[in-house]
């Protein structure tokens, strides 16, 4: 049904864009709008439809007195005419057999009328000219809408039943084809910016190549594998004074999909375990360790000796990777600088000679 649906809002866009003559715009909707006046109804909008319903006909009609065929089968060969971007009476190249017995000239003329021509055909069946719709619209207002005021304003046709051009030369004018420039794809039904011809999921906004897919059999098919992380080497440093950098940059710059050496991938790094103390807790918070856990390299400072291990998974817009580790060793020498050194001399000899001196007291007064 929906597919349906969409066909049906693409020819009433394509009818639309050829016989609009400078009038309709995007008001009208051919499922809907009425080309007569009800009571509540646009009047405007129907002043449109009528115009141009009528200009139409009457280009019918001019094209009915020299091919001979029926009303219905005369708009459809107009149609197919004019979808091409041109009046020759072929279609793609084809003769469009309704249209064959005429000159090519002669049908020019009568398609490309001028919007001064066309506002002076006669509404079919009456001696009114177009330009006049409004009176018409007045009179059976009366019957359709009685007691309904009817401003009656006249719509002007600003151009003839031209097209756009066809750039490509798909049949398919440029202002309805979503790749002007590409005469092999003439639909993108998923708007995902790849044609329908060239979409393995034509139906799916989110995938568009055999490697998009979530089936093993359709990977191994099109030999389709994940794109591969790499979390670069790994790394040791020693420091033997508080000064000395301890700061660490990872590197997953030779990460790739292999299936596309260069697509764009996205990171997503993990620290899978730091440095702890004696009962097994973690010295430092994983969570922010990193300065961004979805870059490239991202880095951090070594704060306590010991293992840092970190995690890499790639993307590549629709499969990841399996995860791919490396491990920063980092060492330091513990120092105690001479004023810390001084300090401890002076506690201990305070835990000494504290108790020494108490004990003495006690002798001396006894």
């Amino acid at each position: 049904m929906t597919g349906f649906i969409q066909e049906a809002n693409d020819q009433q866009v394509a009818i639309r864009e050829i016989f609009d003559l400078g009038v309709l715009g995007n008001q009208i909707n051919f499922f809907t709008s009425s080309p007569i006046i009800t009571a509540g109804s646009d009047q405007e909008v129907v002043s449109k439809y009528r115009t141009v319903s009528e200009a139409v006909a009457a280009m019918i009609i001019e094209v009915q007195a020299v091919s001979g065929g029926g009303a219905d089968e005369v708009l459809s060969a107009i149609a197919l005419d004019l979808f091409d971007g041109t009046t020759d009476g072929l279609s793609d190249g084809v003769p469009i057999s309704m249209l064959s017995a005429i000159p090519a000239q002669d049908l020019a003329e009568i398609l490309n009328m001028s919007p001064a021509d066309l506002m002076a055909l006669s509404i079919p069946g009456t001696n009114i000219p177009i330009s006049s719709i409004d009176t018409v619209l007045i009179d059976e207002a009366a019957i359709t809408a009685p007691g309904t005021v009817v401003s009656g304003s006249p719509q002007v046709i600003t151009r003839s039943a031209l097209v756009g051009p066809d750039v490509d030369g798909d049949s398919r004018i440029d202002s309805l084809d979503p790749f002007p420039n590409d005469a092999t794809e003439l639909a993108d039904s998923d708007g995902d910016g790849v044609g329908d011809n060239s979409d393995f999921f034509p139906s799916d906004p989110s995938k568009s190549t055999p490697c998009d897919s979530d089936d093993p059999d359709v990977l191994a098919q099109y030999n389709c594998s994940r794109p591969q992380a790499d979390a670069g080497n790994n790394q040791s440093r020693h420091v033997a004074t508080s000064n000395q950098n301890r700061v660490f940059t990872l590197n997953g710059s030779l990460s790739a999909d292999p299936n596309d050496p260069g697509a764009s991938l996205t990171y997503q790094w993990r620290v899978v375990s730091v440095p702890q103390d004696i009962n097994g807790d973690d010295l430092v918070d994983k969570e922010s360790l990193l300065n961004d856990s979805t870059s490239v390299s991202p880095s951090f400072t070594a704060d306590y000796a010991g293992n840092y291990v970190f995690e890499l998974v790639v993307l590549n817009g629709s499969q990841a990777s399996d995860p791919d580790q490396v491990t920063i060793t980092f060492t330091k020498d513990y120092y105690v600088s001479a004023g810390n050194l001084f300090g401890s001399a002076l506690v201990a000899f305070a835990l000494w000679f504290i108790p020494a001196r108490v004990r003495r007291l006690r002798e001396e007064n006894k």
